[in-house]
């Protein structure tokens, strides 16, 4: 059943818990650009799961893992590429669990082809802000390739570290949208950003601000490339800049990715993306509204 069905119940989410043996939780971070883990979904099959705070829902899983997962399904009408509701009981993540997470399924997924036959199926499962919130903070720790849950313990900096931390909120917005907002120096001046957890360059921006934002930036080179979004795949241009200042850092260069006018985009986003803080960590501290880095 794939279409949307007028006579069907009303759907109630069950209350979602998060159960854990320690007050914190450590775990490896997946090699590659996106920050993830690996989880078990119901108790059977593992999967990669991505942590996106860029994602203002609970958990989504595509239509592939639904299907292999005999997860039960609620299609409705949703916004671009989202199917419906869908139950999961439970998602471990090391020694996390998340006990009836809200959970939407998507309609479509990614595949290797030979000789017309797929011979790969993407499987994703998304960990958005709406339930990592429910953590007292978030750590990424990009050298160390280690991912930190705080569950009953507050993020305190290890006195031998140098940190710096910045305001964060965690904003509801418009239209039932949850955002992670840092104000941040950033390419000479204070700007609110977007903080992305799963966004791979230093920084995607809308064509209305780049034509601004281009102004305070050093521009070394240009080029035309497509970006994998939630709903599909985005043309875009790549500027590479240099002395690229973020925090109370200043990187050699930095990538930027620019989304034409026509793209899935809210037009004064600025999304901050990894690719600033690969040589360290990075916290998001839901407890006390910080946006922590660390010195290198």
């Amino acid at each position: 059943m794939l279409n949307a069905d007028s006579s069907r119940l009303d759907v109630h989410w069950k209350a979602s818990e998060i159960l854990a043996r320690h007050p914190i939780c450590r775990m490896r971070r997946l090699e590659g650009p996106p920050t993830s883990v690996m989880g078990t979904l119901n108790g059977q099959r593992e999967y990669a799961v991505l942590i996106d705070t860029g994602s203002n829902q609970g958990l989504i899983v595509n239509d592939v893992v639904a299907l292999e997962s005999g997860l039960a399904v609620y299609p409705a009408e949703a916004s671009l590429g989202v199917g419906g509701l869908c139950d999961v009981e439970q998602i471990t993540i090391d020694d996390v669990t998340l006990r009836h997470p809200p959970c939407l399924y998507t309609l479509g997924h990614y595949e290797r082809r030979a000789l017309a036959r797929p011979t790969q199926k993407e499987r994703q499962i998304i960990l958005g802000l709406r339930l990592m919130r429910g953590f007292r903070y978030l750590l990424i720790d990009h050298p160390a390739s280690e991912v930190t849950f705080g569950v009953s313990r507050s993020f305190a900096p290890d006195p031998n570290e140098s940190w710096r931390h910045f305001p964060l909120e965690v904003d509801e917005g418009d239209s039932y949208s949850l955002e992670a907002i840092a104000e941040i120096p950033l390419a000479g001046r204070i700007r609110r950003v977007k903080i992305d957890t799963a966004a791979s360059w230093n920084l995607y921006v809308g064509r209305a601000v780049w034509e601004n934002l281009s102004r305070e930036v050093r521009i070394v080179g240009t080029s035309r490339s497509r970006s994998k979004m939630f709903r599909g795949w985005s043309d875009i241009e790549i500027v590479t800049v240099e002395q690229w200042q973020v925090g109370s850092r200043t990187l050699p260069t930095a990538t930027i990715a620019v989304h034409d006018e026509s793209a899935d985009w809210k037009s004064d986003t600025l999304l901050l993306g990894m690719a600033n803080f690969l040589d360290t960590a990075i916290v998001l501290d839901f407890e006390h509204h910080l946006f922590w880095i660390r010195h290198p």
